[in-house]
């Protein structure tokens, strides 16, 4: 396994973790509001609440840091794939057609 395959596992293995935690977290956020029976809410359960929205809103940062990282891995070596050829052969070729529309050398 080389280093680039390694570095993939470990950002796909990061993305898995965070999300993960994100879907407990919110899941535990959820259970939180299921628990209400009647408003107002008292002034210690709506910190609570706050407090785990906060992590909420924390691990889906981490989450979404994570996923854009792979992502943006991902498209990079999509960039480096379609990287241009060489400018040689680009001018060869162009040139060639470029005569060729112009009626030149024919």
């Amino acid at each position: 396994m080389n280093a680039d395959e390694i570095s993939l596992k470990r950002m796909q293995n990061n993305c898995s973790v965070t999300l993960e935690r994100y879907v407990d977290i919110a899941k535990a956020t959820c259970e939180m509001f299921n628990t209400l029976r009647k408003l107002p809410v008292s002034k210690d359960r709506r910190l609570a609440i706050h407090l785990q929205k906060k992590r909420e809103d924390e691990a889906l940062a981490a989450y979404q840091k994570a996923a854009s990282g792979l992502v943006n891995a991902v498209q990079a070596d999509l960039s480096l794939e379609a990287a241009p050829r060489p400018a040689a052969a680009e001018k060869a070729r162009g040139a060639r057609h470029s005569y060729r529309r112009r009626g030149i050398g024919t």
